[in-house]
């Protein structure tokens, strides 16, 4: 099969049913199928979901039947398949993926699929990769924040944006420019702040949120920039600082420090980086029941030194701060001024 074009792989299989293009992370798709979806489909809608919690997400379906996907985007073929869903890589930038073409539950996956099939393309094709992290911006400044989850990486953007004037990237995924200087160019619009947060920088949330016997470590409010009057920004900006945030109650004020140890730093990048292209965020399925299936290791030793190249830009050619405080908004305002002196 790795022999055929685009073409003779869907006259091998049949796949006809043009249904629709997109962009997801940066990088354009196209979907076509081995047959029509359901009247009244949701995959339109699970992709609306994303583009609200994504800013480069998007998916336009079309009803045309036959026509050519086009030779610079992703190409992913929906084969129908009553069993267990799996995905066939065919080459880098085409994906067979099958399953039950009419199950809202498939259909529900599929942009999270895609996103990270395009990972591949997005590292190999466009110098781009896809980092577990916020990110925020301020006078053509790109502020990388990272930290374990529950350190306080959305704690702080927000704090930066809604006490000192950044504008957000990202939170929670953030998609990197490799390509000649390191630049934060996109990421997740979507915020999920835990409810104890929530209540110290005075968001708003709704009343059954507000009671106190509701406050738990889960439990999360979600919002988008625009909720909070948060300006998002959707351009490219070099990386003038790399921060581990660490935000607890038990920390002292605020505490700035260089990395203490480069070579811990330079595995958790390592890791940090190579998370999508080998699939390790999106198992294939997911339900109350569990997760089942194989997402395929997209990974390739060109591809790894590229990034292990950035790793070393970012800890070698980069400011790269541990901070540490026990108050979001305090920690905001003087992890600014030393911003400001760059």
């Amino acid at each position: 099969m790795e022999t055929l074009n685009r073409a003779g792989i869907t006259e091998k299989l049949s796949a006809s049913y043009y249904l629709g293009s997109g962009v997801t992370g940066l990088v354009p798709f196209e979907v076509i199928a081995t047959k029509s979806l359901d009247e009244g489909s949701k995959l339109p809608s699970s992709f609306e979901v994303v583009r609200d919690s994504h800013s480069s997400s998007l998916f336009l379906a079309s009803s045309e039947t036959h026509k050519k996907p086009g030779d610079d985007s992703v190409l992913f073929i929906l084969k129908d398949d009553s069993g267990q869903s799996q995905i066939e890589v065919v080459s880098p930038d085409l994906f067979i993926i099958n399953g039950p073409i009419d199950s809202e539950g498939f259909q529900d996956r599929l942009p999270y699929l895609f996103y990270n099939l395009a990972e591949r393309a997005r590292q190999e094709k466009f110098e781009l990769l896809t980092a577990h992290a916020a990110a925020v911006s301020k006078d053509g400044r790109g502020i990388l924040i990272l930290g374990d989850k529950g350190s306080g990486k959305t704690s702080i953007m927000l704090a930066l944006c809604l006490t000192q004037g950044y504008e957000m990237v990202g939170n929670d995924s953030v998609i990197l420019g490799t390509q000649r200087e390191l630049s934060v160019m996109a990421g997740s619009r979507q915020i999920n702040v835990r409810l104890p947060v929530a209540k110290k920088l005075s968001l708003p949330l709704n009343e059954e949120l507000r009671k106190e016997d509701q406050i738990d470590y889960e439990i999360k409010s979600s919002f988008l920039p625009e909720d909070l009057g948060i300006k998002a920004n959707e351009s490219s900006n070099p990386i003038s600082m790399v921060v581990r945030i660490n935000l607890h109650s038990d920390n002292p004020d605020f505490v700035a420090t260089n990395i203490p140890s480069l070579e811990i730093e330079a595995l958790r990048l390592s890791e940090n980086f190579s998370r999508y292209i080998r699939g390790i965020p999106t198992p294939l399925e997911l339900s109350s029941t569990g997760i089942r299936g194989y997402f395929p290791d997209l990974d390739s030793p060109e591809l790894t030194e590229t990034r292990n190249n950035v790793v070393n830009a970012l800890l070698t050619q980069t400011t790269y701060l541990y901070v540490a405080g026990n108050d979001p908004t305090h920690t905001a305002q003087q992890l600014d001024a030393i911003i400001k002196k760059l």
